[in-house]
């Protein structure tokens, strides 16, 4: 996974996950390079309990190899299966439960998959990066997605995961607080806060 540092004009840094890279490097060191690079400490009062990882069943489904390797590195504690195409997912939606599903909206019809998880009961987040978008936040709350997740913040994803299992335990989905955590994501790339989004008039969870 290679995280850049980009410095605009006005000397703001801004943290983007990018890309990623077959090379191995130590994760520890890797992290501890990027934490010094940024002068980044996690805040403790929006770190979610990441225990409630332990032993969860989640199923990812994304036509990018890299991608779902990432996934399955950032949550070890997690038994992970991985599913590169529609029919693959769909084989696993129908035939196996999960905790948790994330499915990449671009290449392998992901909302077609996520109303497939609808119609189960299993509960689905999304996970894009080029989808972004007023519209497709709109139709991941109407077909039950329970949060929505852009690529660019997987090197979040277990804190992220782990606010998700919280709050779905507790009968809520995880827009609100994925709102109040990358809300100046959604802000500055699309314009949007949480009070300008649709939602369903009888929603299956509270928000």
């Amino acid at each position: 996974m290679i995280i850049y540092l980009l410095v605009d004009a006005k000397g703001s840094k801004k943290v983007q996950l990018a890309g990623f890279s077959t090379r191995r490097l130590n994760k520890n060191r890797c992290e501890a390079r990027f934490r010094k690079a940024v002068n980044f400490r996690l805040d403790e009062d929006l770190m979610a309990n990441v225990g409630i990882l332990e032993g969860k069943r989640i199923l990812a489904a994304d036509d990018e190899p890299d991608v779902l390797e990432v996934i399955k590195e950032q949550l070890p504690q997690c038994q992970v299966t991985t599913a590169s195409n529609y029919q693959e997912a769909l084989h696993h939606i129908v035939n196996e439960n999960f905790d948790l599903v994330v499915l990449d909206i671009m290449g392998i019809n992901g909302f077609a998959l996520l109303e497939e998880c609808r119609k189960r009961g299993l509960f689905a987040s999304v996970l894009t990066a080029h989808a972004v978008s007023v519209d497709s936040l709109n139709r991941s709350i109407k077909l039950g997605a329970v949060s929505f997740l852009p690529k660019d913040e997987l090197a979040r994803l277990p804190e992220l995961v782990a606010e998700i299992l919280e709050d779905l335990s507790q009968g809520r989905t995880h827009w609100k607080k994925l709102f109040q955590r990358l809300g100046p994501y959604f802000k500055d790339r699309l314009g949007v806060v949480w009070e300008d989004l649709e939602k369903p008039p009888s929603p299956p969870y509270m928000y």
